[in-house]
């Protein structure tokens, strides 16, 4: 499981998101966040010295949201639906913090510091959401083919204007089949 978030950064992530979505990423300072929060400056710029910085917290609180929504999953489904009921869980948290996300995964187009930030961030973040899944002895294929399906599926829910994300959810039920069908193959 994910790292347990301290309140000051929780505080710190759930403004970061306000002021993201509101101004867009490339328009954001850990000054701005920072007060928003009510978080002394000193102790925000001693972890976060730039805005790339604060990527892993955003992927961490993320992945907490999504850990405390699934809850407690059914060991009886099969791997695909917990899985997939994990996966839609990170959608569903994600769509509350839509406009940030977008522009934070905008802003990794066009910056490397942030988008390894992100990537390295979102491989522990799937790991996460394996053993969420009560997948955590899937083999190597299939966390690298996890991290695949959720790059993949998020370019497609970036561009899913559907309000039940029924776009999202065929294709990611679609590509978890196809990933099932290959790990089962490589057994």
């Amino acid at each position: 499981m994910p790292h347990s978030l301290s309140p000051d950064e929780k505080k710190f992530a759930t403004a970061a998101f306000r002021q993201i979505s509101a101004k867009g990423w490339d328009s954001v300072t850990v000054e701005q966040i920072a007060k928003d929060a009510k978080i002394p400056l000193a102790r925000v710029t001693e972890k976060y010295p730039d805005m790339s910085a604060l990527i892993p917290t955003l992927v961490h609180f993320i992945t907490a949201e999504t850990v405390k929504s699934v809850g407690s999953i059914h060991s009886e489904s099969t791997p695909h639906d917990r899985l997939f009921e994990v996966m839609m869980a990170r959608f569903d948290v994600l769509q509350k913090h839509r406009a940030a996300i977008l522009s934070i995964i905008t802003a990794a187009k066009n910056n490397p510091r942030i988008a390894l930030a992100l990537i390295t961030a979102q491989r522990q973040a799937m790991h996460t959401m394996l053993d969420c899944a009560q997948l955590s002895e899937a083999r190597i294929i299939a966390r690298a083919g996890l991290m695949a399906t959720y790059a993949a599926s998020a370019f497609v829910w970036s561009r899913d204007e559907t309000l039940d994300m029924s776009k999202t959810m065929s294709f990611l039920d679609r590509i978890l089949r196809g990933l099932g069908k290959l790990t089962a193959a490589l057994k």
